[in-house]
């Protein structure tokens, strides 16, 4: 869901691992925290969710689907990786609307670890943050 959050940035440039043309071989997905503390039932029920969008996913792969359509059933929670380009004009902007109290908790994690680096490797431009 992060990378959901970051590219709705339109002032920067994005490469991200595409599911399109890479076939997932692992089941590798978050567990929001949110879900991951709650009670083993909750768990259970997210867990089973997560396996059964894999194992779909896995049998359109076998049944000759390209991976660019099966990666229909795939879940937000899927793992990924993504590298982001930014002015730091527009890295200012995202690290103060990213690390707001009103931002999604997953994307705030991330956002307040970007602005804890800047602020040490280049402190007079992001150390005001």
């Amino acid at each position: 869901m992060v990378t959901h959050e970051l590219v709705r940035h339109r002032i920067g440039s994005y490469s991200q691992r595409s599911q399109r043309y890479v076939k997932e071989n692992q089941a590798e997905f978050i567990t929001p925290p949110e879900i991951a503390e709650e009670d083993s039932a909750k768990l259970a029920l997210f867990n089973q969710a997560m396996e059964s969008a894999w194992d779909s996913y896995r049998k359109l792969l076998e049944a000759g689907i390209k991976p660019e359509i099966a990666r229909y059933v795939l879940p937000n929670a899927c793992a990924t990786e993504i590298i982001c380009t930014w002015n730091f004009r527009e890295l200012r902007h995202i690290l103060k609307l990213r690390t707001a109290p009103s931002a999604q908790p997953e994307m705030r994690v991330v956002a307040n670890l970007i602005q804890e680096i800047l602020k040490k490797e280049a402190p007079k431009i992001f150390g005001d943050l």
